[in-house]
């Protein structure tokens, strides 16, 4: 079920061994509650320790992205997912044949017993980059969690690279190439 989740934070172009690395990195998450063995749940596990998780092992999101994407859960139960005004040539890697750029974000929620998920958020940022002197102006989006029958959000991140062919752009990322990472993880089963 948790990969189901997961493989909806980007978009299926991920080395072969990540389910692997996956399942490693749920092991990590669940072993952080005091349920015996046997009994243990993701639930009421340390979601924090996802954050950081590479789809790609190969593309590393922030060797293509040099600034923090800033997530804040307030007292009423709103989360915030900023992201702070970057340079285009300065603060994106620019790959070979690229003339387009988007910037994906999607917060997922996750309910473990009733195996499913809520997409809360799918925001994109797009920008040309071959211009020298961009700067791209910061951005905030708010989700409400109060009614969200949810045990966990996810906050993924992915740079999507396109090429101009023609009258049309064309995706150059693939399962070698897609940086792509979680960079958010709350436990909501906690937030009450």
């Amino acid at each position: 079920m948790i990969r189901r989740s997961l493989n909806s934070l980007h978009q299926d172009m991920h080395d072969p061994k990540m389910h692997n690395r996956l399942v490693v990195h749920m092991q990590r998450v669940m072993k952080c509650n005091r349920q015996f063995l046997g009994e243990k749940s993701a639930a009421a596990g340390n979601p924090n320790r996802l954050v950081g998780f590479q789809f790609n092992e190969n593309s590393h999101l922030h060797d293509y992205m040099f600034f923090d994407i800033v997530t804040r859960l307030a007292e009423n139960n709103t989360l915030t997912v900023t992201v702070p005004s970057f340079h285009v040539r300065d603060h994106i890697k620019k790959t070979r044949n690229c003339s387009y750029t988007n910037l994906r974000i999607m917060t997922v929620g996750i309910n473990f017993e009733k195996e499913w998920i809520d997409k809360l958020g799918k925001e994109e940022i797009g920008f040309e980059s071959y211009y020298k002197d961009v700067w791209i102006p910061e951005q905030t989006f708010s989700y409400t969690l109060d009614d969200a029958d949810i045990d966990m959000v996810l906050v993924g991140v992915n740079l999507e690279f396109l090429s101009n062919r023609g009258n049309r752009l064309t995706l150059i990322n693939d399962d070698k190439f897609n940086p792509a990472s979680i960079i958010a993880a709350i436990n909501c089963s906690r937030m009450s």
